[in-house]
């Protein structure tokens, strides 16, 4: 997720969440975002450029309706059909480290 920043004060109503996902020799085909710490997912769009082995930036647009805090979470899936796991494997050395990160914002009244 590159937007918005974390710990961010967003305005109620609508907010676009931007972000990238990777999956190296392989295409993404999915990606999800959740507003709710992974509750419950909605799919995003792709925008920009689809070029193999390259990032794929995609978008999703939030009406966020109430005041309080959030965690929002983002997983991709590729072609072959492997989701990102909400938490990566432990290893010594820390490869493979693509666990879903959380990523808290603040909604106020304005």
């Amino acid at each position: 997720i590159t937007q918005p920043e974390p710990e961010a004060i967003l305005p109620r109503g609508e907010n676009t969440i931007l972000g990238a996902a990777y999956a190296g020799e392989t295409d993404v085909v999915k990606v999800e975002v959740s507003t709710d710490n992974g509750a419950s997912w909605q799919s995003a769009t792709f925008i920009g450029p689809h070029e193999p082995f390259a990032w794929r930036q995609w978008q999703h647009v939030w009406q966020a309706s109430q005041p309080g805090n959030y965690v929002i979470l983002s997983r991709a899936t590729d072609g072959n059909g492997k989701q990102q796991p909400m938490k990566a494997t432990w290893n010594k050395l820390g490869y493979n480290n693509n666990g879903v990160r959380e990523h808290g914002v603040a909604v106020q009244v304005t």
